[in-house]
């Protein structure tokens, strides 16, 4: 019989502050965790649990202690544990994947700004070579979205590039780039903006959040059209796809 594991680590480690005590009661029975500094450092040898147990009373006291948080982790005890305060149960079973562990991250996220981005990697591993039995994934939390791939996605991804690499080896087929910029271009040019605008003299780099640069780039994406550029850029193509043909019919007569 095949056992199929999905050990998995969170990067970075979480303060203790930023997370509130029933996001932390919850999260050391998702995964399991160690002391680092200030924080925890969570990760999970075979996966992280889908059904955890918790004490009742420890339950209610951590309850009350996010009162007034917003915290998915809240929400989710209050929806699914309605008669927490008037049980006679010692213990409580939550099963996790009805909220799913990367929406409790996501709420560490949001209240947090400076943690800026959580991000989880797993392996897809098997006690036997089975062909289905290995793989991975990455999932990135942010404050705005959860988003995430494992290899299959990758694999198409690589599938996709290389058809349009072969189609671009074909001459009158191909595609070509003209302009593209990363969200780390725009990273680097925070400095010299504040040096140069006093709008500005308040903010600090790195009061600038990956969020932030993401959703000024779709912003520019949104706003800017470049359709006389396009234009022009295709009409030099032309011109000199026009002067190779002169000259190839020059050196031929």
């Amino acid at each position: 019989m095949a056992d199929y594991h999905t050990p998995t680590v969170i990067q970075p480690s979480i303060p203790l502050s930023a997370m509130t005590l029933l996001e932390i009661a919850l999260l050391t029975r998702v995964f399991d965790s160690e002391p680092d500094g200030d924080g925890l450092y969570f990760y999970a040898d075979e996966g992280a649990a889908d059904l955890i147990v918790i004490p009742a009373e420890e339950l209610r006291h951590a309850l009350a202690e996010s009162d007034g948080v917003d915290s998915e982790a809240a929400d989710f005890v209050r929806e699914h544990c309605p008669d927490l305060a008037t049980t006679e149960e010692d213990e409580i079973d939550l099963d996790i994947s009805a909220i799913s562990w990367e929406w409790l991250f996501q709420s560490v996220v949001k209240r947090n700004p400076d943690i800026g981005q959580i991000v989880a990697t797993a392996a897809f591993t098997c006690t036997k070579m089975c062909p289905d039995g290995f793989g991975g994934m990455v999932i990135l939390i942010t404050a705005d979205a959860v988003l995430g791939k494992n290899t299959n996605d990758m694999l198409e991804d690589l599938i996709a590039q290389a058809e349009a690499q072969r189609a671009g080896e074909t001459p009158g087929s191909g595609i070509h780039v003209l302009l593209r910029f990363t969200e780390a271009d725009v990273r680097s040019t925070l400095g010299e903006v504040l040096e140069c605008d006093p709008d500005f003299a308040s903010v600090k780099e790195s009061d600038v959040t990956d969020a932030d640069i993401r959703l000024g780039c779709e912003r520019v994406v949104a706003s800017r059209d470049l359709a006389e550029e396009r234009g022009d850029a295709i009409f030099a193509a032309a011109l000199n796809a026009l002067r190779l043909a002169l000259e190839r019919s020059a050196r031929a007569t």
